[in-house]
């Protein structure tokens, strides 16, 4: 069993250019399935005619959302020789203390080396924003395609039952109640930034939309995302840079820790150490998308290792009982008969 998951890890790092979009592809197609479900036997419209409207809506976002971004890049690059002026005022300031001739040194060759490596930095970050968008429209192609391959290739609208029903339940009640709540706060984090005046209030939001999928690490990094924005723009003092991370910080706890739980449960039957530890696995092996993905494929392996007599232990460990001894069979697999039953 330890051969097998490390010969499965170097495969799914060795194909992450292919199963990646692929894996992708597929748990959109568990968050699409429900609408067009609904638009099939509530609406009564084909089930073709549903899927291509889906399609086409899901395109048009995506699209609206890549022009959102694109335009606050291109903002962003504008605004670059004022980032670079509030650089240098900062830098002169800190180089102005007494503490700095004291040990010997030049403030002037200092801060225009300091400067110049801003200045170099600030170019690189630009390039690699570029890069992401181009690596993200390529990828999100690829999708697309295995996504319209998925959809059309399925017919009906009924309910699996056995293993696979367990995992499509599963699956779409996480993602449908991730999306709402990670929606809800993204909407907050622009409102509140955006009534700050921050810049680039829109991107902020949907950067704490997609966060939010990432458990854990996620909203403390949506929640320091500004603060280079904030601290470099001159528009800004100490007061409203502090607003700027409080504000959303307390939505993200709040909505983590009180509105979360009570709206998705313990569907998942995952240990919150598991999912540390299975993001941060996913991480280094597919990436960010990787630790999206992260908690749904760990609660599908979970799913089918309780259904296994060899690997249900596995999944009472995954599952966080293992402290309970008998009470874990829970997770109990099918086809095995109880101990109370065999005597």
């Amino acid at each position: 069993m330890i051969l097998t998951a490390l010969a499965m890890g170097a495969a799914a790092w060795w194909l992450r250019e292919v199963l990646v979009p692929f894996v992708f592809a597929v748990f959109l197609n568990f968050a699409l399935r429900p609408l067009i479900d609904l638009m099939n036997l509530r609406l009564r419209m084909p089930r073709p005619l549903a899927t291509a409207i889906t399609l086409l809506v899901g395109v048009l976002v995506l699209l609206s959302l890549a022009a959102v971004v694109s335009a606050s890049v291109m903002q962003l690059t504008q605004s670059g020789q004022d980032y670079q002026a509030r650089v240098s005022q900062l830098l002169e300031r800190v180089l102005a203390w007494p503490l700095m001739t004291r040990f010997g040194l030049d403030p002037h060759r200092l801060l225009s080396t300091l400067v110049d490596s801003a200045a170099s930095s600030f170019t690189q970050i630009l390039g690699g924003l570029f890069n992401a968008l181009f690596s993200l429209v390529s990828h999100g192609v690829v999708v697309l395609i295995y996504l319209v391959f998925l959809l059309f290739g399925s017919t009906s609208a009924t309910r699996s039952e056995g293993v696979w029903g367990e995992i499509r339940s599963s699956i779409e009640h996480y993602l449908a109640a991730k999306t709402a709540i990670s929606l809800f706060v993204g909407v907050l984090t622009w409102l509140v930034l955006h009534l700050l005046g921050v810049p680039l209030a829109l991107v902020f939001g949907l950067l704490a939309f997609a966060l939010n999928f990432i458990p854990n690490v996620g909203s403390i990094v949506a929640t320091l995302l500004p603060l280079p924005v904030v601290l470099l723009s001159p528009d800004f003092g100490l007061g409203i840079a502090s607003l700027a991370i409080l504000l959303p910080g307390m939505v993200h706890f709040v909505v983590g820790h009180l509105v979360e739980p009570r709206v998705m449960g313990h569907r998942l039957e995952l240990d919150p150490v598991v999912v540390l530890l299975t993001l941060m696995l996913a991480g280094v092996v597919w990436g960010p998308v990787g630790m999206l993905l992260a908690t749904p494929m760990t609660a599908v392996a979970r799913i089918l290792l309780a259904r296994m007599p060899l690997t249900a232990p596995v999944a009472v460990v995954l599952a966080g009982r293992a402290r309970r001894g008998g009470e874990s069979a829970g997770v109990e697999p099918v086809g095995e008969e109880s101990p109370a039953s065999q005597a």
